[in-house]
């Protein structure tokens, strides 16, 4: 079958295990190589993987170029090193083709996007929320910093994350640049794959001005990209995606080195919550973000065909790995960005009516004949996590600025008046509710 795509051979080799070798589908794990190839491990000794792989036989050549090896399909403990490094490997997930009750285990090789399927592990830290968007462009990065600005007047320690890393801005916002720190995230990167990432920790983030404000009762610090005396960034930033090993064996992922540096930076700072400024679009960077790090995702959209098909194919891969789905969905706040002056009925409605389509397309679940609770709300409940909350256009931050809190261009009546709706969002989502 020569004609198979990297789109179906991976539900057509499922399918065809659930049908002529159900015990592999069952006891092993698929992977999917950097080309799309696939293989199967199992944890077996030389004479069942040669029975497994000559059972097989006719499975592979189904797959056409995707299932086609010089060597054998199925490989086992005698194959590898370590065999326990690949059987327990934490990037196996499960995997559900759409519209099926299969379900298999897969280990994707990817150079990049591995993030998107690595659900964060639990543990106790400061309330931690992403600001995400597709596009840039919509203002997330404004509305981050008026958020930091709205829970330092609550009384609240904030730190602000410049996570961005391939497109850095949000110190040029709140600090001058003779105001900032050291040393930034790309410096904790480079210097933690040769074990010394620990001293820089305290000399990453900078007090910002705005946290001198008038009525202002907490404080705002910002962890930059980039530290002062910066100038060598791209080289940095190229090697701060690598693995590095472990002691205790196999390699540690850009996704768990990001956890560890943002415990390390709540435990030297004590915030008591962290903002985000995800990466735009769907690389790695907002993949550790949002499955990775935060407990609340806001994703900012504005209601064009462009926002919903993004999105989907986002939920969509999610869809399809039931176990990083339940860790996301309940996560998922919608924001409708640049929210405009003019026609807000319809435009709210329309907004609305496409969030709900997104999201019945993809994670909400249908009901069954059971009545069992399900994940799915209807398009107006307010609860739901399609429902958005809106950030209002208004011109004067289009081109904003840190200064515009202190010319007194800002007052908190047209703060208010813009993000409120915003600001209770995240209000509602700290410890003890709303302030």
């Amino acid at each position: 079958m020569s004609d198979v795509r990297f789109d179906s051979a991976l539900d057509n080799l499922i399918g065809s295990l659930a049908e002529k070798v159900p015990e592999l589908l069952a006891d092993g794990i698929i992977i999917r190589d950097l080309y799309g190839k696939l293989r199967i491990v199992v944890n077996a000794d030389a004479p069942e993987v040669e029975r497994l792989d000559k059972l097989s036989a006719p499975v592979w050549i189904e797959l056409g170029a995707y299932g086609r090896f010089d060597g054998r399909h199925i490989l086992g403990t005698d194959d590898f090193f370590d065999p326990d490094l690949m059987l327990h490997d934490p990037d196996i997930v499960e995997y559900v083709p759409a519209g099926t009750n299969w379900s298999a285990r897969i280990l994707d090789r990817q150079v990049t996007g591995q993030d998107w399927a690595r659900a964060a592990a639990k543990g106790s830290h400061p309330t931690r929320v992403a600001f995400y968007g597709l596009k840039g462009g919509v203002g997330r990065s404004t509305a981050l910093v008026m958020e930091a600005y709205h829970l330092g007047t609550l009384g609240k320690n904030v730190l602000l994350i410049d996570f961005d890393l391939e497109s850095p801005g949000l110190s040029g916002i709140l600090l001058p640049f003779s105001e900032l720190p050291e040393v930034g995230i790309v410096d904790w990167f480079v210097e933690d794959a040769v074990g010394q990432s620990a001293p820089i920790v305290e000399r990453m983030a900078a007090l910002s001005p705005i946290s001198q404000m008038p009525g202002m009762r907490g404080s705002v610090r910002i962890v930059p990209a980039f530290g002062i005396d910066e100038h060598d960034y791209l080289a940095k930033l190229s090697r701060s995606f690598v693995d590095v090993p472990r002691a205790a064996g196999g390699v540690e992922g850009f996704g768990a080195r990001a956890r560890r540096m943002i415990e390390a930076l709540e435990t030297a700072y004590k915030p008591d919550v962290v903002l985000i400024d995800a990466r735009a679009g769907l690389h790695d960077l907002a993949a550790v973000s949002i499955v990775g790090l935060a407990d609340s995702v806001l994703m900012f959209a504005v209601d064009t065909d462009q926002t919903w098909q993004g999105y989907k194919l986002l939920f969509s891969h999610w869809m399809e790995r039931p176990s990083v789905l339940f860790s996301v969905r309940n996560k998922i706040v919608m924001i409708h960005a640049m929210f405009p002056e003019e026609d807000q009925s319809r435009r709210t409605r329309s907004f609305i009516e496409h969030s709900h389509e997104l999201f019945t397309s993809t994670i909400y679940e249908t009901e069954d004949e059971t009545g069992a609770e399900v994940f799915n709300y209807d398009l107006m409940d307010t609860d739901a996590p399609h429902y958005p909350h809106r950030v209002f256009w208004n011109k004067r931050f289009l081109e904003f600025s840190s200064t515009l809190f202190a010319d007194g261009t800002l007052g908190d009546d047209f703060i208010s008046a813009t993000f409120g709706e915003l600001f209770q969002c995240i209000d509602e989502r700290l410890p003890g509710g709303r302030q």
